[in-house]
Formats: structure tokens, C-alpha cells, sequence
């Protein structure tokens, strides 16, 4: 926001600061192509969490743990409010900071869910499937889950879903072997089985899983919560079904059949980076610290940021501005995990999206077989 500049002036006058916009889904390459050719690098850059281990591994970014040590001397009451995803950790190094973040829920029609008798939250992966299978009984000519499956639009959905059902990575690869991984498998062959997602999904994208939901012909979606407004107004406006009797956002089940809890939430970051080639890594961590105050960080939040910051999630503004994020999902962006980043990740996303069109057009395979044929292509990427 506007107001950040004059702020930071006031606070820091010795600070003169530059910034650039670039866009983000090129930043990572263009910074890789400035350090070969000699050129200079910016102090301070934001990149997709995704990218913060291979900003450390290829030498473009500094290991922060003594400037968040620094931080933790010279601000305790600052660095306190900060929430335990902010310090994006990878290989006993602080990598980066990830002040800004948002997270894949799931997104209920809870009227039909009312209707079929099924109570929210909903606890367990087989219970999903079972509110799924309820609601295609009252509802046979809607298919309940909508679904990214084309190639080219990423796999948060998936990986997140994966870690909340206790899939274990690798570094950025996912164990399909285990038992978790099987059960995810063996999920979206249900689906497709018994005919609870389309077999159109094959070529959907965000735009057509979203409209499929939003326009009333599924019961849920899985997507992130910092789309609740756009999606909330448009269910409102649309269908005049509205939040909490007509829809909700929940958060991803923690077990896959019942007790004990196996996975976890996590939450998918931008992070700011030092680099290696700053002259100022000190008076960059302390813009960095800037952004993180809670009036900053608010303010910021009016345009859709959600700072992972104790206060600004309790703070009466965010709950105004996130109208649907109840406490639950307010605690949950606090206490989540980190997105597994490694430097091949990408190469991970067009296996797993491989992956994905795989199971969906081969419900009746074996879960183990196929687990076992992706599984040795992902290892194969960490050499």
C-alpha cells in the first residue's frame, strides 16, 4: 500500500528504497539469468514460496538465521507476533520469509450437506466421500466434485491434500507408496467410479472447476481461501445461497478413515529473499520487519494479503475483510506447514499433473501400480 513508503521513511530516513513489479511466474528465471551474466541483483525479492529452496541451493539468496536472530534481539515484540510459517526453513537454514500466505480449504455446499444428513466439519477423508456419495443420491444430476485435472494449472490442491491425508515428502517428492499415498490414489478412483466427479475434468481448469461449483452443479471444491470473497459474492449473487446456511469454507480433513490424526494443513507462501549479492542485508531485514507491522500489514490485507501474523488474525479489520474466515481457518493459516519446495519441483508438478490424468482415466488399475510407475519418475528427478 501507499502508505507503507511514507511509514518506512518515517521509521528508517536513512533508507532509501527502489521497487520494481515483475512478474512473479518469470522473477525466479530472470533473477537465475542476472547472476550468470554478472549483472547486479536486488537486495530484497519476493518469489512464490516454491522457489525459496532453489533460491538458497542455486546461491541467489543468503541464509537469514542470523538476521531473524538479530530481529529477535532487537524487536522481541514484533518478532513474537510472527507465526511459526513465516520462517521458511530448508536445510537447517532460514531460506526465507514468508510474511504473506493462503491455504486450500474446502468449500461445502452445507445445505445439501444438511439435507443428506451430514454434519460439518467433516473428519475424515472416507467421510467426505460418503457426504459425496449422500448428496449424489439427492442430487443425481449434479456431479458433487469439481476438480482441476488438466495439465498446466499446478497441484497445490493435490499436494495439500496429499500432506492432510499424511502423505511424507521428500524434499518436494511425495511417497506414493506408502499407504497414504495409495489411499490418495485410490480416492479420485472413486470419484470417477462412482460417478462423483466429472469425466470432463479431465480438461478443467481453475475457471471450470470454480463455475461448475459456483453455478450450483457440484457440492464441493477444493481451493484457497483467499478467493472466499469472489467465490462467496458470486454463490450469493448467483444462486442466493448464502454463508454459513448455504456454503462454507471448512479445512481439510487430518485422516483419512478415523483416529489418530495423520497430516497436517499447509499453507502455500510468497517469501521474501536477501541476496546473495546484497551490500545491505541489514537495512534490507529491517524493511523486511516493516512489512510485518500490524498496521502495515492490515492495510495490505484491504487489497487481499493475508499476513501470517498472530495480531492482524485477530485484529476485528481482517475478520471485515475476510467475512468467511472463520476462527478455525484463521488458526489454521497460524499453526500451519510450509509447502515442500526443492529445486526440480517443477519437474514434481508435471509428473504429478501426468499423475493426476493417469488415475482418473484409470479407475479400475491396481492403487499400488500405479503408485509404484510415478513413484519411480519422481525419485528419478532427485537423482
Amino acid at each position: 500500500p501507499d502508505s507503507f513508503f511514507d511509514s518506512l521513511e518515517e521509521a528508517y530516513p536513512d533508507i532509501n528504497l527502489t521497487v520494481e513489479l515483475q512478474p512473479d511466474d518469470a522473477l525466479f528465471f530472470q533473477m537465475q539469468r542476472m547472476k550468470q551474466a554478472g549483472e547486479a541483483l536486488p537486495d530484497l525479492v519476493q518469489v512464490e514460496s516454491f522457489f525459496a529452496a532453489p533460491m538458497y541451493d542455486l546461491g541467489l539468496a543468503i541464509d537469514l538465521t542470523d538476521v531473524v536472530e538479530q530481529w529477535q534481539e532487537e524487536d522481541p515484540e514484533l518478532y513474537d507476533l510472527q507465526a511459526d510459517p513465516v520462517f521458511f526453513e530448508h536445510d537447517d537454514a532460514i531460506v526465507g520469509l514468508a510474511t504473506t500466505g493462503s491455504m486450500d480449504v474446502l468449500y461445502v455446499r452445507s445445505d445439501w450437506l444438511t439435507e443428506a444428513g451430514v454434519e460439518v466439519p467433516i473428519d475424515t477423508w472416507d467421510g467426505v466421500l460418503d457426504a459425496l456419495r449422500a448428496i449424489k443420491q439427492n442430487h443425481p444430476d449434479i456431479f458433487p466434485w469439481a476438480m482441476i485435472a488438466t495439465r498446466g494449472e499446478g497441484v497445490n490442491w493435490l499436494i495439500s491434500q496429499m500432506v492432510a491425508s499424511g502423505v511424507e515428502f521428500d524434499g518436494a517428492i511425495p511417497q506414493l507408496t506408502s499407504e497414504a499415498g495409495e489411499y490418495v490414489i485410490s480416492f479420485y478412483q472413486q470419484l470417477i467410479r462412482d460417478e462423483l466427479t466429472s469425466p470432463e475434468a479431465l480438461a478443467w481448469g481453475e475457471n471450470e472447476s470454480r463455475g461448475t461449483w459456483i453455478g450450483g452443479r457440484a457440492a464441493m471444491i477444493l481451493d484457497g481461501m483467499r478467493s472466499s470473497n469472489d467465490i462467496g459474492d458470486a454463490l450469493t449473487d448467483g444462486l442466493g445461497v448464502t454463508y454459513p446456511d448455504g456454503w462454507q469454507m471448512i479445512l481439510l480433513p487430518h485422516s483419512r478413515s478415523g483416529e489418530p490424526e495423520e497430516g497436517e494443513q499447509l499453507v502455500a507462501t510468497r517469501t521474501f529473499h536477501i541476496t546473495s549479492d546484497s551490500e545491505h542485508p541489514y537495512e534490507a531485514s529491517l524493511v523486511m520487519r516493516h512489512l510485518t507491522e500490524t498496521d502495515q500489514a492490515i492495510e495490505a490485507a484491504k487489497s487481499g494479503a493475508v499476513y501470517l501474523q498472530n495480531e492482524v488474525m485477530s485484529s476485528p479489520e481482517f475478520a471485515e475483510i475476510y467475512p468467511y474466515a472463520d476462527e478455525p481457518i484463521r488458526q489454521a493459516l497460524l499453526e500451519a506447514g510450509s509447502f515442500p519446495s526443492a529445486s526440480y519441483f517443477f519437474e514434481v508438478v508435471d509428473l504429478l499433473e501426468q499423475m493426476v490424468q493417469d488415475i482418473l482415466q484409470n479407475p479400475d488399475a491396481d492403487p499400488a501400480e500405479l503408485a509404484e510407475k510415478w513413484q519411480e519418475q519422481l525419485d528419478a528427478l532427485a537423482g
